[in-house]
């Protein structure tokens, strides 16, 4: 059986032009910094010689819409957290408006996803509740069904 990666948490917002980061055990620590510099590093792994545009691009759009992202960090090297993941990176799991606290839509996810290269847990929209509904009572007691068969049937 595969052990599951996973990491710690990690949330930025950009106030003034600054960009503000911490870990869920606090600011200024080891854990604020490696998320910040995996970020950097994100942008300069897919967007090479464009990465501080494409960065600046995405500080202004977090700051213009008065966002808070809240990443899990998955690193080689921090912590215990079941398998060593191939690379240290970062999955945004969720987008709240700072004025007022609400989570956006995960539709604002997969903006983020397909405009800054961002990764993204595996989201599903469906039509309906019939829909959803009719998707979960095949899978619901079917313990056989394993991650791509259960992707390939959300997908459907």
């Amino acid at each position: 059986a595969l052990a599951k990666t996973s990491g710690s948490l990690w949330l930025m917002t950009v106030l003034d032009g600054h960009v503000i980061f911490s870990s869920k055990n606090g600011a200024g620590n080891l854990y604020a910094s490696a998320g910040f510099y995996t970020l950097c590093k994100h942008f300069v792994d897919e967007f090479g010689p464009f990465w501080r545009m494409n960065y600046n691009e995405f500080i202004h759009f977090i700051e213009q819409y008065s966002l808070s992202l809240g990443f899990e960090l998955v690193t080689r090297c921090l912590g215990e957290h079941g398998s060593v993941p191939k690379t240290d990176h970062l999955v945004l799991h969720t987008v709240v408006d700072r004025r007022t606290l609400g989570q956006y839509s995960p539709l604002v996810l997969v903006h983020l996803q397909e405009r800054f290269k961002l990764q993204v847990p595996s989201i599903y929209v469906f039509r309906s509740s019939s829909d959803f509904l009719a998707v979960f009572s095949k899978l619901k007691w079917d313990l056989s069904v394993r991650a791509p068969e259960a992707d390939r049937s959300l997908r459907a």
